[in-house]
């Protein structure tokens, strides 16, 4: 149980368990794929939010937390960006995820490489509401699933900690 160990427990426990997974499950190299663009989202905000209800989840928020990636701006060239900073997040040790939006059937998907090889079993796809502010998300991790939400920062009153996931673990 995550709740008796201490924070660098915790990440230790999280790091292993995600290279476990990327060890066991083997990456593809796929054909090429349009990665970002200019759309009405890009540039904007976007906190993320995981709806912690089990493992997989509580692991997907943890990650998440740990890398400092609970609100991102995504660039036109298909990586992200921590609000104040000038340069990509990705790749950080040896991992990148990408983004990329169909617009014919309103759907964002992160798909996660190690390298260069897309990961088969983890990526993230994302649904938004009308206007882009609000997206539903499911993410994929070895057959398992989780949800979070994915909201835009727009600066009123939305910049306090929410604290349901803990109180969802403890």
């Amino acid at each position: 149980r995550f709740v008796s160990r201490s924070p660098k427990e915790v990440r230790e426990s999280v790091l292993d368990c995600v290279q476990h997974m990327g060890c066991c499950f083997s990456g593809s190299t796929k054909p090429a794929v349009e990665y970002g663009g200019n759309f009405p989202f890009v540039g904007k905000t976007y906190r993320l939010s995981v709806k912690v209800q089990d493992l997989v989840s509580l692991i997907g928020n943890v990650v998440w937390e740990l890398l400092d990636f609970d609100e991102l701006i995504l660039q036109p060239n298909g990586n992200m960006r921590v609000p104040g900073q000038a340069t990509d997040i990705f790749p950080t040790a040896g991992i990148s995820i990408k983004w990329r939006y169909d617009e014919k059937i309103r759907e964002m998907v992160f798909d996660f490489y190690g390298g260069i090889d897309r990961w088969d079993w983890r990526y993230d796809v994302l649904t938004p509401n009308a206007d882009f502010s609000h997206w539903d998300a499911a993410g994929y991790a070895a057959g398992k699933t989780f949800q979070f939400t994915v909201d835009e920062v727009t600066g009123k009153g939305d910049t306090q900690y929410d604290a349901t996931c803990c109180a969802a673990i403890c």
